[in-house]
């Protein structure tokens, strides 16, 4: 709504508004000006948002399989997770353009996991600074990106203090940089006015609903495999942990050394926080569809953190953990090959009908036949707020067809 405000000149755009808190805790101000920015050059056509976020998903999984390739020299079948889980069919962000500030956390964690197997402790000062203007933009995006913060801040100083030897000067920017963001973090999180939550979320209920995020790779459709999902992926994140933590302190010729082993401490630190801060802001609400659907993005780094730390620390056993991985990602993906594109078949064609009759839909069409592709399971008020939208976008000729008098008409727009 409050995009639509600024898009049609209600509102002004203004950097109070742009780094004011939404939904409680995060500030998202990158997703604000990547969504007015594209609604604006696209004259109104929210769909841009979603090719933005088609991109940014299918080059990450495109790069993770080169990098891997120039870490090992080979491709693996293994390798093929990246794309199963990065442009699953149950990826939010590709209906979604809203989606982009978690599909721009779940990509630069992908990033980082990367840089984190490509170079250990030993990254260029230049992907240093790539990961520093990344940890800022997280803090930007959304409160899981603000959590995985410090692990990326760990990672840095480490680098920073392997580079003192060979580029003092360097380090000491680095460090530098570590050290404002550092503070930027913690005034960020003393700024939020009033608690995290609106409700009191237990530890059991913020552990529950961890489980059940990490469990939901598949989205909605692997509610059926609940709880067995949860214990399966729990098992694997805790033998993973154990692995590193043992390589930590136990490092084994062609396992990467420690270096390798707390680089990947470093990474599941930014992983898991990010899990665990959505499941402490949801932790006391009721789990349903929506939630199902709109977090898978963002538990898209919990398979690959598994899949890359047993490929580079365990020689012998990272091919068994590689099978296994990519068979549940193939499982995961085959819970949705039947069901989803039947519904987005039948969710497409009502998009299009509701292009046609953008001019002349009504807020009791929106509630009624149209209803569930507005959102998963949109309550009444939120129905009346994309009414509202929709008048908004039709008085300003903003949308995807112009509007005279209640009709589309075709001429084309100035």
């Amino acid at each position: 709504m409050a995009i639509i405000e600024r898009l049609v000149g209600r509102s002004p755009v203004t950097f109070d508004w742009l780094i004011s808190i939404a939904v409680e805790v995060h500030r998202p101000l990158v997703p604000r000006l990547i969504t007015l920015g594209l609604a604006r050059a696209s004259g109104g056509d929210f769909v841009w948002a979603s090719w933005l976020n088609l991109a940014l998903s299918s080059a990450a999984a495109a790069i993770g399989i080169l990098v891997l390739r120039r870490v090992r020299g080979t491709t693996r079948l293994m390798d093929a997770i990246f794309p199963l889980t990065l442009m699953s069919l149950v990826q939010p962000g590709l209906r979604w353009g809203w989606e982009i500030n978690h599909v721009l956390v779940s990509v630069i964690m992908v990033a980082f996991l990367l840089l984190v197997i490509r170079f250990r402790l030993e990254s260029p000062p230049r992907w240093l600074w790539f990961m520093i203007v990344s940890a800022a933009l997280l803090m930007l995006s959304s409160a899981p990106g603000v959590a995985a913060v410090p692990g990326i801040l760990a990672w840095l100083a480490l680098c920073s203090w392997h580079l003192r030897t060979t580029e003092p000067r360097k380090s000491a920017g680095v460090a530098a940089a570590v050290g404002g963001l550092a503070a930027a973090l913690i005034v960020y999180v003393v700024t939020i006015p009033g608690a995290a939550t609106s409700q009191t979320t237990s530890p059991r209920s913020v552990l529950s609903r961890t489980l059940r995020l990490i469990g939901n790779l598949g989205g909605p459709h692997a509610d059926r495999l609940w709880p067995w999902s949860a214990v399966a992926v729990l098992a694997a994140v805790l033998a993973t942990a154990a692995l590193i933590i043992l390589r930590v302190l136990r490092p084994s010729e062609g396992s990467g050394g420690r270096d390798q082993a707390l680089a990947l401490l470093c990474s599941g630190m930014a992983v898991f926080a990010s899990v665990v801060a959505i499941a402490v802001g949801r932790g006391a609400s009721q789990w349903d569809a929506q939630q199902a659907v709109a977090y898978v993005a963002l538990m898209v780094p919990v398979p690959l953190w598994v899949y890359l730390s047993w490929e580079r620390l365990s020689p012998r056993w990272g091919s068994v953990a590689g099978a296994v991985v990519l068979v549940a990602a193939v499982v995961a993906y085959g819970l949705t090959i039947d069901y989803v594109p039947r519904q987005q078949a039948r969710r497409v064609a009502l998009e299009h009908e509701l292009r046609r009759q953008f001019c002349s839909v009504t807020e009791k069409d929106l509630g009624g036949r149209y209803r569930y592709i507005v959102l998963e399971t949109p309550t009444d008020a939120e129905i009346g707020r994309i009414a509202r939208v929709f008048r908004m976008m039709r008085t300003q000729d903003l949308g995807p067809v112009r509007c005279v008098g209640g009709r589309q008409v075709d001429t084309p727009r100035p």
